[in-house]
């Protein structure tokens, strides 16, 4: 008998860091050769609010080496409704990225996710120092994907930061390398499920 299609609820669009650790190795090892779909969402809130039944998973960022805790997922994972199934510790390492190859001194703008920004803190000091830094997206991929959308000069002028699996996904240039203040930076994922109470019998 053919088995149901497993459900991950994580944050997206394709390229977030969330999605390269839904495609690392180790996470795949926990389904072994069971079928998955993603789910993308938007914010940490929405993967919670969207994790119900047997066939549903989530996936989240809890931790991370430089900034720490995230206290939307520590907060809500700590509610009895949920049940860890594993942990994940994912080297992270970030770059500056385009539509065209630019100096920085031709940046105008940077789209970025506020965790992203505040790993990067030094790159964006000495570097990015005149250069407008737009941080409020939820994943580094909504700020790639910004960059992107965007028209006539601004589309030549902007930048955003992310992934090097985000850049080949969007088509976008790399400027920057390792541009996060820890060059061994990592962040702590966890797979969880909606902890199923099942009504008790009388004894």
């Amino acid at each position: 008998m053919k088995s149901a299609v497993k459900t991950i609820v994580l944050l997206g669009p394709a390229g977030s860091f969330s999605y390269q650790a839904s495609e690392w190795s180790l996470f795949k090892k926990h389904f072994k050769k069971e079928n998955y779909k993603k789910r993308f969402v938007v914010s940490i809130p929405q993967i919670f609010r969207h994790v119900s039944g047997e066939n549903t998973y989530g996936l989240v960022p809890i931790c991370n080496k430089i900034v720490g805790d995230i206290p939307v997922a520590v907060r809500e994972l700590k509610k009895k409704k949920w049940r860890i199934l594993a942990r994940y510790r994912m080297p992270v390492n970030f770059v500056l990225a385009a539509r065209m190859k630019i100096s920085f001194a031709e940046i105008k703008k940077v789209y970025v996710a506020k965790i992203a920004a505040a790993q990067c803190r030094k790159f964006i000091r000495v570097h990015l120092k005149n250069t407008r830094i737009i941080s409020n997206f939820a994943s580094t991929s909504l700020a790639y994907k910004k960059v992107v959308q965007l028209k006539g000069y601004s589309a030549y002028s902007s930048a955003a930061i992310g992934s090097h699996l985000g850049t080949r996904l969007y088509n976008l240039q790399i400027l920057a390398d390792k541009i996060q203040d820890d060059r061994r930076d990592w962040t702590e994922f966890v797979l969880f499920q909606r902890e199923e109470h099942k009504p008790s019998g009388k004894p």
